[in-house]
């Protein structure tokens, strides 16, 4: 047991020399030692603000991109509604425009029909009209005196007319 109790002059060397070590350390390492702890502790609590700030920041950054999100998905939807707008007003304005050219188109074909009806019936007019100076005149030249007679003679003559220009225009067809 002898080995577990130092005597009282080791005891005082041990002490005067764990001072002196002690005031050494004190006035040389423990500033520096503490120095640097206060520095690494600095260290670490600028990192932890630099992290708290790097995590804010990004928080903003990812309210920004989803608020530009935001607005870009309505900016398209207003686009796409703007542009269905105008596509359904030029396709409006196409039908409104082929209607009316239709109906221009219409119009006249509609006077060249009646310009052309109005030929016929003047050219008809005219062919009746030769039919009949043809038919007094040879009715005149005959003088038949029998009313008999003259319808006989004017239906035979209106037979060989009707032949006669009927087989004029199917030569020419």
């Amino acid at each position: 047991m002898q080995l577990l109790l130092p005597e009282a002059g080791l005891l005082f060397w041990m002490l005067l020399s764990f001072s002196i070590v002690f005031l050494i350390l004190k006035k040389y390492a423990f500033p520096f030692i503490l120095k640097k702890e206060e520095d690494r502790r600095e260290f670490i609590e600028q990192s932890l603000r630099n992290a708290q700030e790097a995590n804010e920041k990004l928080e903003n950054i990812r309210k920004q991109a989803s608020e530009i999100l935001h607005n870009a998905q309505t900016q398209r939807k207003e686009l796409l509604s703007k542009t269905q707008k105008e596509c359904e007003e030029i396709l409006l304005n196409a039908k409104e425009n082929a209607e009316r050219a239709s109906a221009e188109y219409m119009q006249e074909v509609k006077a060249l029909f009646s310009e052309e009806r109005k030929k016929v019936i003047q050219e008809l007019q005219g062919e009746i009209t030769s039919y009949v100076v043809v038919l007094t005149e040879q009715l005149l030249k005959k003088q038949l005196s029998n009313q008999e007679e003259q319808r006989n003679l004017i239906g035979k003559m209106i037979r060989e007319q009707s032949f006669e220009k009927f087989n004029s225009r199917s030569n020419f067809n």
